[in-house]
């Protein structure tokens, strides 16, 4: 499910970008309508789907499946411009999925069926409801896990970090919460210090499965360029031109 709405996110960047050369394609768009129509088709009626390979009707993974749908949801339900491309109105069945992973009359666990804090906020633009702010508020009063040398609870310089950044970055921007962006910064800035002379991050401390993996610097590269222009922070801005020069095969791939 996660691989189909990464590949929906995608094509819609293609689709969408005036440099691009499928920009505006209807061969593409075409292809867009049979991810969408798959993730329909896979959803469960209370909303949820499956990680096949564990996790069965997994509130968590649908969390993931929003995350990567709802921007490009975003931009095709209510952009201008160049955005408001030939088509677009067939691509807004992006919606129904959406509706269905957050309508709590039909979830037996509403909040549950969040599936992680970042996804209320990501939902917000599409269906403004006043319970979605209620959601995030709920899970912020919870507290907030990151420890005076700048890491996440499980310690995931691999995984977990590179989510709960994510996360903070559209909490931060999504609620004009400038104050969340604190903990991203402090999370890249500590970064740094697990960095081996190859780009690989420093994996050996995580308490998930990322643990003694190989993880390139790249995962965090949007990271690392968002906060050098939100901050005009010189230091990640090098990292992130840094990225660029040596690593920009692989970012033509992801």
């Amino acid at each position: 499910m996660g691989t189909s709405a990464g590949l929906f996110s995608h094509l819609t960047a293609l689709y969408l970008a005036p440099e691009s050369t499928h920009y505006h394609s209807a061969e593409l768009l075409e292809r867009m309508d049979r991810v969408l129509d798959y993730l329909l088709r896979v959803q469960h009626p209370d909303g949820t789907i499956d990680l096949y390979i564990t996790n069965f009707a997994s509130p968590p993974d649908t969390s993931f499946v929003i995350d990567m749908l709802a921007p490009a949801a975003e931009v095709f339900a209510g952009s201008q411009g160049p955005y408001n491309a030939p088509g677009t109105r067939e691509v807004g069945n992006v919606h129904p999925p959406r509706r269905r992973g957050i309508d709590y009359r039909r979830c037996p666990h509403p909040q549950s069926s969040m599936g992680g804090f970042g996804s209320p906020v990501s939902l917000q633009p599409l269906l403004s409801r006043s319970s979605l702010s209620r959601a995030h508020n709920q899970w912020l009063a919870e507290g907030l896990d990151l420890d005076s040398e700048g890491q996440f609870t499980e310690h995931s310089t691999g995984g977990y970090d590179e989510v709960s950044d994510n996360a903070f970055m559209t909490l931060g921007r999504m609620l004009n919460r400038p104050d969340l962006l604190s903990l991203v910064r402090r999370n890249l800035e500590t970064l740094l210090y697990f960095l081996h002379p190859n780009d690989e991050i420093a994996t050996d401390i995580s308490q998930r499965q990322d643990r003694f993996m190989a993880v390139s610097i790249l995962r965090y590269y949007h990271i690392y360029r968002f906060m050098a222009y939100y901050d005009q922070n010189g230091r990640f801005a090098s990292v992130a031109n840094y990225i660029e020069r040596n690593h920009l095969d692989k970012m033509v791939d992801i």
